[in-house]
C-alpha cells in the first residue's frame, strides 16, 4: 500500500457542524475506522459533513457505513452530508442507486444548500 493510498480521516469544526475529510482507499479493513468517526460526528454535532473528494477506492463496505450512519443520524434528527464525492464514489453511488438514500453534495454543488442545515 503507498502512501497516496492509506486511509485517512482528519476531524474538523465549521461553524456548529462536523467535517470529515476522508482519503486513501475506503474497504472493509477501514470502513469501520470511517464508522466510528461518523458516530461520534453524528453525536457531537447535527450536521456532519463527510468530504470524500481524495478517496481513491470505495467497494461496498464502504457505501454501506454511508448508508447506515446517515440513516442512523436521520434517526435523531441529525444530517450527513457526502460533499465533493470523488469520481470513484460518484460511480458507485450511481451504480447502486444508493444518491436517494445520501444528501450528496457534488464538486461544483452549491454549499449554500447545506446552511439550512448547519
Amino acid at each position: 500500500m503507498s502512501y497516496l493510498s492509506a486511509f485517512r480521516v482528519v476531524v474538523e469544526s465549521v461553524e456548529d457542524a462536523c467535517l470529515l475529510r476522508v482519503g486513501g482507499e475506503l474497504d472493509a479493513a477501514s470502513a469501520p475506522d470511517l464508522s466510528m468517526h461518523l458516530r461520534g460526528a453524528s453525536r457531537d454535532a447535527g450536521t456532519t459533513l463527510v468530504d470524500l473528494a481524495n478517496v481513491s477506492f470505495i467497494d461496498s463496505a464502504g457505501l454501506r457505513v454511508l448508508l447506515d450512519e446517515s440513516a442512523a443520524a436521520a434517526e435523531i434528527g441529525h444530517v450527513v452530508f457526502v460533499v465533493r464525492p470523488s469520481a470513484v464514489v460518484r460511480r458507485l453511488i450511481d451504480i447502486t442507486d444508493s444518491s436517494g438514500a445520501l444528501a450528496v453534495v457534488p464538486a461544483s454543488g452549491d454549499l449554500s444548500l447545506l446552511r439550512g442545515h448547519a
